[in-house]
């Protein structure tokens, strides 16, 4: 067994620091993939993007944006941090790692929240053959260095500009062709793309064989609860859902900001609610 923790120890800085970019779970497969980018130099001046593979995933569950941090979201990949094992500031509810897996979380600074990661066996990928200049506002001093001078900094490490998303359909909107909607699907992948803002998932409908893909663009969030308990067996989600913050969902569901909506998803097997924010949902 692998774990990730085992995989990044010989980089430079591991995943402190690290910006993550992608996020995808394959409940089918039991499989979460993440893309990040990791700081690969002294000065943290030089990052190179990879993947990270986790094959036997037991779950992954992220937590919410602290409301009090709802307002000063931005678009774009997420700073963290790292470590193993269940995080001591974590909410509660964390299960741990059955007998021949792993725990590790990943703490994601501009939401005050954390990622837990659990599964068998963990496996790394460079997306790029080098380092190349930071794309981030990043950087370290060091006792006696000498402050940059204001604006000056490698050519392509301001961000792109974020894609204006106007408030289109709801969640309900959009799946309101579906003969059953939602209700009683299957989940069978969830992708999160925070550099651009969307979250991809792949349902089945209720009595249908031919796949689904909902689109959410302009997300605020996408919060997975974690299993209670854990799942059997890996597989698509029989899910249910329904507008807004779920009743008996946990309390630290932030409201909607202003021009989007929230849904949840309810996992039967896992007894755990997804939480999805943003401004425009679309079917194909």
């Amino acid at each position: 067994m692998g774990t990730i923790g085992d995989l990044l120890g010989e980089l430079p800085w591991g995943l402190h620091d690290a910006f993550l970019e992608t996020l995808h779970v394959d409940y089918v497969a039991a499989r979460l993939e993440l893309t990040v980018r990791l700081m690969m130099s002294k000065y943290q001046d030089r990052d190179q993007r990879a993947m990270i593979r986790v094959d036997g995933l037991v779950y992954c569950a992220v937590e919410a944006p602290d409301a009090r941090s709802m307002d000063e979201l931005e678009e774009g990949p997420v700073w963290i941090d790292a470590g193993s094992g269940i995080a001591r500031n974590a909410a509660p509810g964390i299960p741990e790692a059955p007998e021949g897996c792993f725990v590790h979380w990943l703490f994601v600074r501009d939401w005050n929240a954390f990622i837990h990661i659990c599964g068998k066996d963990a496996t790394f990928t460079w997306l790029e053959p080098e380092p190349v200049p930071a794309r981030a506002d990043t950087g370290l001093l060091y006792p006696g260095d000498e402050l940059p001078e204001p604006g000056v900094g490698e050519p392509d490490s301001a961000p792109p500009a974020a894609r204006e998303v106007i408030m289109g359909p709801s969640i309900d909107d959009a799946c309101a062709d579906l003969p059953w909607g939602l209700h009683d699907a299957h989940l069978e992948a969830l992708h999160v793309d925070y550099a651009g803002g969307v979250a991809e998932l792949t349902v089945r409908p209720f009595k249908s064989d031919q796949r689904t893909r909902l689109r959410v663009e302009g997300l605020a969030y996408c919060a997975v609860d974690p299993p209670d308990p854990r799942p059997e067996r890996p597989g698509a989600l029989w899910i249910s859902d329904g507008s807004g913050i779920a009743p008996s969902a946990t309390e630290h569901i932030p409201a909607a900001p202003a021009g989007c909506f929230v849904h949840w998803l309810f996992a039967h097997e896992c007894n755990a609610f997804i939480h999805i924010c943003g401004r425009r949902a679309t079917v194909a």
